[in-house]
């Protein structure tokens, strides 16, 4: 299991952006079965974890 904890550096898009990125980041360079992913956030997390690009 591989949890990663992105940190906000805003409350809108840029934070978004990163965290899809950060996801893509570890599809890409571990062996993970993506659909075995799964996200969660609390606060503007949840937001972003519900997010259609992800």
């Amino acid at each position: 299991m591989i949890v990663v904890a992105p940190q906000l550096s805003d409350w809108g898009e840029t934070s978004a952006n990163q965290t899809i990125a950060l996801v893509e980041y570890f599809l890409k360079h571990y062996n993970i079965d993506p659909a075995k992913v799964y996200a969660n956030g609390y606060s503007d997390g949840g937001l972003f974890a519900s997010d259609e690009k992800l």
